[in-house]
């Protein structure tokens, strides 16, 4: 069994996480409590209009 887990805070990710990172190796699964000061920075210099969610095949 696969357990994901917050890259800062360390808590087990119930839902999808909050990917941040630039190019292919700097991704960072974040919860929603540690992505969400990223989301408001993007918003805020309207780079993101809206949250997406990346269609992901596993």
């Amino acid at each position: 069994m696969m357990v994901n887990k917050c890259d800062l805070c360390k808590v087990e990710l119930e839902k999808e996480p909050v990917m941040a990172g630039f190019g292919f190796w700097g991704r960072t699964e974040l919860c929603e409590d540690c992505g969400q000061p990223i989301i408001n920075f993007l918003k805020e210099k309207k780079l993101i209009e809206k949250e997406s969610k990346q269609n992901v095949r596993r």
